[in-house]
């Protein structure tokens, strides 16, 4: 009897946990974000994950813009496709240069030595998990939206193991 209590206390404990770790995720990247940490950010975000998905969102929105541009000559969309193709690799190498570990550090690195773009915008530091729509998705995925002019931006974060780790990050439909 004691030992069936005591299993059911510590599968309680566990699920419990395991059900607050996305939020203890978000609260530790809060204050990463707050104290210019770039290296623990950098720990909570799966970088070629996000690039990949940056990659897909911006280049089937500029497919989807050079298809539908109203020209119906075949001269004009093959140009348009074209162009659609250099910008994908223009998207590809610029989204691979900025989206990275180093990138990330040295932005708080250099924010650290002089007065930081981050602590002027008294919105961004003062940005709460009250400002956004948090929900699971999943047993493996949890999602963070923030509500913005354009529409919403989703932060996912998923499983990997016992830690959260922010994988995608979906645009609003431009």
């Amino acid at each position: 009897m004691k030992i069936g209590v005591a299993m059911l206390i510590v599968v309680l404990s566990m699920v419990g946990y395991l059900g607050l770790t996305p939020y203890l995720t978000l609260m530790s990247l809060k204050q990463a974000v707050q104290s210019q940490d770039g290296e623990a950010i950098a720990e909570k975000v799966e970088f070629s994950s996000v690039r990949e998905s940056l990659k897909e969102q911006i280049n089937a929105k500029i497919t989807g813009e050079a298809l539908s541009s109203g020209d119906q000559d075949l001269a004009s969309s093959a140009g348009a496709l074209l162009g659609a193709t250099f910008a994908a690799s223009f998207v590809d190498n610029v989204v691979d240069t900025f989206i990275k570990p180093s990138s990330l550090i040295s932005l708080f690195a250099r924010g650290k030595d002089e007065t930081s773009t981050l602590d002027s915008i008294e919105e961004f530091n003062n940005v709460g998990i009250n400002d956004a729509t948090l929900r699971y998705e999943g047993v493996n995925q949890f999602s963070v939206s923030f509500e913005g002019e354009d529409g919403d931006i989703k932060v996912i974060l998923s499983r990997r193991g016992l830690v959260w780790k922010i994988t995608e990050i979906r645009l609003p439909q431009w």
